[in-house]
């Protein structure tokens, strides 16, 4: 009996060691798998597999018969192609299940096809969501007793998978007052959206109350309507800095979440910047990148002293010139930025030494317009927008400590960019955007 029970405890733990390799490969090879729920695929994918599929971009062949995942609404798709058609220059796929009697009633256009079918193991999706499950409650456990009263919290929400987190993702019933993108976002009591632009740009301050998950477009304005701002906050005030708003500015915005009250600081940017990221660190807030008062990408780093009333371009620079790019500061008091158009460089900068390092460690793609917010011990990079006019979905994880990158199975809703992030009360919220269309949506990752 002793033995037997030795041999069944042996072979679980090579099925879960099996399933580990199987997942951190597919990873690192940037591929997608996902567990089966639904019967229509019938016998060809039944209920409880694994499918594996690639990414798909403008060179991956598509043909007749293939196998692609897609979104509708808030479900990912896996559906075979019965039909191609061509309008306007646009490919459309016409998809149906093949347990299904009828064709799916929209056509899929190809910008929307998320991947391609390469394998599947059948059955092998209860056993890793039955993993999923024990490591969960372990990984919990030992983050807990690991970590004692911070950040523990954060990783015994977080379900552990290959070693990062695995979040849920939702969209909430409240929206933005009007759609936008190129927002910027900050959290004190609350999380707090500055400005944006939709058709139009704003000039608005919309608050989520994170308990409630209520927003509220506060009677405090900016100074004036602008996009392309960044934001950071600091000592209990958030700071808005730069924009484009019919010109391109070098304002320092203050904004007091306790008293509602908007300054526009006397204290001014070196030069006029847009499009750059914010991330505050010691008690200063510091501007990567963006485009300069002549139009041109520039690597500039400026350092503003809040207690100071200064604001000074530091000798180090970023690498390369950045634009659309988008920065966090991690638990260690070190900033990391992350790509920009078309880079896909992730930056350490440490404050305390004004030391920059261009690390090994890469985004999966080049991409810009992503947004980014520390949680935990970790950071997470949001959607973006490659070149070929491609958006992204993804959520993609680094970890300072180890300088490693992982995109995790959980999306966003839908590819989208120009987002701004936030954190608060352990939950991310991804705000706003642009995929075709300005977007008012805010996105919970939790």
């Amino acid at each position: 009996m002793i033995k037997k029970l030795k041999l069944d405890y042996i072979a679980c733990a090579l099925v879960v060691l099996l399933i580990l390799f199987m997942v951190v490969t597919v990873n690192k090879a940037g591929w997608r798998y996902d567990a089966v729920k639904t019967a229509s695929m019938g016998r060809t994918i039944p209920v409880g597999s694994l499918v594996v599929t690639i990414p798909v971009d403008s060179a991956t062949e598509i043909s007749s018969g293939d196998i692609v995942a897609f979104r509708q609404e808030d479900s990912r798709i896996l559906h075979r192609i019965i039909e191609i058609t061509v309008e306007n220059g646009e490919t459309f796929y016409k998809t149906k299940g093949d347990a299904n009697e009828d064709p799916d009633d929209m056509l899929v256009v190809r910008s929307k096809v998320e991947g391609k079918k390469i394998f599947h193991v059948p059955y092998l999706g209860y056993v890793l969501a039955k993993t999923r499950e024990l490591m969960n409650v372990a990984g919990g456990l030992l983050a807990l007793c690991a970590d004692g009263e911070t950040g523990g919290g954060n990783r015994l929400k977080a379900a552990i998978s290959g070693g990062s987190a695995e979040f849920q993702v939702t969209t909430l019933a409240s929206k933005l007052p009007a759609v936008r993108g190129f927002t910027s976002a900050a959290v004190a009591s609350s999380v707090y959206v500055f400005g944006g632009y939709g058709g139009g740009y704003h000039n608005d301050i919309v608050e989520l109350e994170p308990a409630t998950e209520n927003v509220t477009n506060l009677v405090s304005k900016l100074p004036t309507a602008r996009a392309y701002t960044a934001a950071a906050a600091s000592g209990g005030k958030i700071y808005v800095l730069g924009g484009y708003g019919g010109g391109r500015l070098n304002d320092i915005v203050e904004f007091d979440p306790a008293t509602g009250g908007v300054v526009n600081l006397a204290s001014k940017l070196p030069a006029a910047r847009q499009s750059g990221a914010a991330a505050a660190a010691g008690g200063k807030v510091y501007y990567f990148g963006g485009y300069n008062e002549n139009s041109s990408p520039c690597n500039d780093i400026i350092e503003f002293d809040p207690a100071a009333g200064t604001a000074v371009i530091l000798t180090p620079k970023l690498p390369r010139t950045a634009v659309f790019l988008s920065a966090a500061a991690a638990s260690s008091g070190r900033i990391y930025v992350f790509g920009g158009r078309f880079t896909d460089q992730i930056v350490e900068f440490d404050p305390a030494t004004y030391t920059v390092t261009d690390l090994a460690s890469k985004l999966p793609t080049a991409r810009g317009d992503t947004s980014a917010v520390a949680f935990g011990d970790k950071i997470y990079v949001f959607g973006g927008y490659e070149a070929g006019s491609k958006f992204n979905d993804q959520i993609v994880e680094f970890n300072p400590a180890t300088s490693t990158v992982v995109v995790l199975n959980a999306k966003l809703p839908f590819a989208r960019c120009t987002t701004s992030a936030a954190m608060s009360a352990d939950k991310m919220y991804v705000i706003g955007g642009y995929n075709g269309a300005y977007l008012d949506e805010i996105v919970k990752i939790y």
